[in-house]
Protein backbone atom coordinates (compact mmCIF):
# COMPACT_ATOMS: atom_id res chain seq x y z
CA UNK A 1 0.00 0.00 0.00
CA UNK A 2 1.66 3.63 -1.25
CA UNK A 3 -0.61 5.79 1.38
CA UNK A 4 -2.15 6.00 4.33
CA UNK A 5 -6.13 4.49 4.68
CA UNK A 6 -8.30 5.03 7.62
CA UNK A 7 -9.02 1.71 9.60
CA UNK A 8 -12.33 0.09 9.70
CA UNK A 9 -15.09 1.23 12.16
CA UNK A 10 -14.70 0.60 15.55
CA UNK A 11 -10.49 0.25 14.83
CA UNK A 12 -7.43 2.53 15.66
CA UNK A 13 -4.80 2.52 13.54
CA UNK A 14 -1.67 2.03 14.86
CA UNK A 15 1.59 3.75 12.86
CA UNK A 16 5.13 3.41 13.85
CA UNK A 17 8.30 4.50 12.61
CA UNK A 18 12.05 4.94 13.70
CA UNK A 19 14.98 7.44 12.38
CA UNK A 20 18.78 6.70 13.28
CA UNK A 21 21.22 8.96 13.73
CA UNK A 22 24.40 6.60 14.31
CA UNK A 23 26.60 9.39 14.46
CA UNK A 24 25.04 10.45 18.36
CA UNK A 25 24.33 6.60 19.36
CA UNK A 26 20.66 7.89 19.05
CA UNK A 27 17.38 6.87 17.47
CA UNK A 28 13.85 8.39 17.56
CA UNK A 29 10.58 6.41 17.71
CA UNK A 30 7.18 8.33 16.25
CA UNK A 31 3.62 7.02 16.20
CA UNK A 32 0.57 8.06 16.02
CA UNK A 33 -2.71 6.13 16.20
CA UNK A 34 -6.22 7.52 14.15
CA UNK A 35 -9.27 6.48 14.52
CA UNK A 36 -11.82 5.41 11.29
CA UNK A 37 -12.21 8.84 10.23
CA UNK A 38 -8.41 10.35 10.41
CA UNK A 39 -8.70 11.29 13.66
CA UNK A 40 -5.86 12.07 15.83
CA UNK A 41 -5.98 10.11 18.80
CA UNK A 42 -2.65 10.72 19.99
CA UNK A 43 0.74 11.35 18.79
CA UNK A 44 3.86 10.72 20.64
CA UNK A 45 7.90 10.41 20.21
CA UNK A 46 10.58 9.22 21.91
CA UNK A 47 14.40 9.12 21.60
CA UNK A 48 15.73 5.89 22.66
CA UNK A 49 19.53 4.99 22.18
CA UNK A 50 20.68 3.25 18.81
CA UNK A 51 20.85 -0.37 19.25
CA UNK A 52 22.89 -2.77 16.63
CA UNK A 53 20.46 -2.79 13.73
CA UNK A 54 18.16 -0.49 12.21
CA UNK A 55 15.19 -3.13 12.73
CA UNK A 56 15.90 -3.76 16.25
CA UNK A 57 14.89 0.48 16.48
CA UNK A 58 12.00 -0.32 14.38
CA UNK A 59 10.81 -3.15 16.26
CA UNK A 60 11.00 -0.97 19.45
CA UNK A 61 9.03 0.98 17.84
CA UNK A 62 6.06 -1.53 17.34
CA UNK A 63 6.72 -2.13 21.28
CA UNK A 64 5.86 1.29 21.97
CA UNK A 65 2.98 1.58 19.90
CA UNK A 66 1.06 -1.34 21.43
CA UNK A 67 2.38 -0.49 24.87
CA UNK A 68 0.42 3.06 24.11
CA UNK A 69 -2.26 1.44 22.73
CA UNK A 70 -3.10 -1.00 25.64
CA UNK A 71 -2.88 1.85 28.12
CA UNK A 72 -5.16 3.74 25.82
CA UNK A 73 -7.61 0.80 26.77
CA UNK A 74 -8.05 0.01 23.06
CA UNK A 75 -9.17 -3.15 22.09
CA UNK A 76 -9.03 -3.17 18.12
CA UNK A 77 -6.17 -1.95 16.51
CA UNK A 78 -4.49 -2.36 13.01
CA UNK A 79 -0.84 -2.48 13.65
CA UNK A 80 1.02 -0.48 10.89
CA UNK A 81 4.74 -0.13 9.86
CA UNK A 82 6.93 0.62 6.80
CA UNK A 83 9.76 -2.01 7.66
CA UNK A 84 8.86 -5.27 5.87
CA UNK A 85 11.14 -7.50 8.36
CA UNK A 86 10.01 -6.15 11.23
CA UNK A 87 5.92 -6.77 10.27
CA UNK A 88 5.90 -9.86 8.72
CA UNK A 89 8.15 -11.49 11.73
CA UNK A 90 5.24 -9.99 13.97
CA UNK A 91 3.15 -12.35 11.93
CA UNK A 92 4.86 -14.64 11.72
CA UNK A 93 4.38 -17.81 14.25
CA UNK A 94 7.85 -19.33 14.07
CA UNK A 95 10.54 -18.46 16.96
CA UNK A 96 12.39 -15.29 15.42
CA UNK A 97 16.69 -15.88 15.90
CA UNK A 98 17.04 -12.18 14.26
CA UNK A 99 18.47 -9.73 16.74
CA UNK A 100 15.30 -8.20 17.04
CA UNK A 101 13.35 -11.09 17.87
CA UNK A 102 13.24 -11.03 21.47
CA UNK A 103 11.35 -7.60 20.36
CA UNK A 104 9.07 -9.45 18.27
CA UNK A 105 8.01 -11.92 21.11
CA UNK A 106 7.19 -8.55 22.90
CA UNK A 107 5.17 -7.06 20.67
CA UNK A 108 3.08 -10.40 19.59
CA UNK A 109 2.25 -10.71 23.28
CA UNK A 110 0.97 -7.34 23.69
CA UNK A 111 -1.05 -8.17 20.26
CA UNK A 112 -2.74 -11.24 22.26
CA UNK A 113 -4.09 -8.61 24.81
CA UNK A 114 -6.01 -7.20 22.35
CA UNK A 115 -9.59 -8.23 21.43
CA UNK A 116 -8.38 -8.01 17.66
CA UNK A 117 -5.66 -6.95 15.71
CA UNK A 118 -3.90 -6.82 12.96
CA UNK A 119 -0.40 -6.06 11.33
CA UNK A 120 0.60 -4.81 7.65
CA UNK A 121 3.04 -3.35 5.92
CA UNK A 122 2.55 0.44 4.47
CA UNK A 123 4.97 2.01 2.35
CA UNK A 124 7.31 4.72 3.49
CA UNK A 125 4.17 7.38 1.54
CA UNK A 126 1.92 5.86 3.81
CA UNK A 127 3.63 6.38 6.90
CA UNK A 128 5.05 9.93 6.29
CA UNK A 129 3.55 10.98 9.59
CA UNK A 130 4.91 8.61 11.98
CA UNK A 131 8.24 9.22 10.57
CA UNK A 132 8.05 12.86 10.41
CA UNK A 133 7.88 11.95 14.60
CA UNK A 134 10.79 9.98 14.54
CA UNK A 135 12.67 12.65 13.24
CA UNK A 136 11.02 14.69 15.81
CA UNK A 137 11.97 12.75 18.64
CA UNK A 138 15.65 14.32 18.55
CA UNK A 139 14.74 17.52 19.62
CA UNK A 140 13.46 16.19 22.46
CA UNK A 141 15.25 14.92 25.86
CA UNK A 142 11.99 12.36 27.28
CA UNK A 143 9.22 11.44 25.40
CA UNK A 144 6.57 13.84 24.35
CA UNK A 145 2.57 12.91 23.91
CA UNK A 146 -0.23 14.92 22.12
CA UNK A 147 -3.72 13.68 23.06
CA UNK A 148 -5.94 14.22 20.10
CA UNK A 149 -3.45 16.46 18.09
CA UNK A 150 0.21 15.94 16.75
CA UNK A 151 2.88 18.84 16.80
CA UNK A 152 1.72 21.91 14.95
CA UNK A 153 4.76 21.59 12.18
CA UNK A 154 3.20 18.47 11.11
CA UNK A 155 -0.63 18.94 10.80
CA UNK A 156 -1.12 19.63 7.04
CA UNK A 157 0.65 16.62 6.92
CA UNK A 158 -2.21 14.44 8.84
CA UNK A 159 -4.67 16.14 7.28
CA UNK A 160 -3.45 15.56 4.13
CA UNK A 161 -3.12 11.81 4.42
CA UNK A 162 -6.90 11.66 6.07
CA UNK A 163 -8.24 13.30 3.56
CA UNK A 164 -6.65 11.34 0.57
CA UNK A 165 -8.07 7.87 2.41
CA UNK A 166 -11.25 9.02 2.51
Amino acid sequence: MRRWVAPREGVFKLNFDRSVRTAHVSAGVGIIIRDCHGEVIVSMVERIQYMEDVDCVEAMGAIKALQLGCDLGLGHIHLEGDSQNVVAAIQGKADNLSCYGHFVGVAQALLLRLLSSEVSHVCRDGNSVAHCLSRLAFDFESPRIWMEEVPSSLMALVMSAASSSV
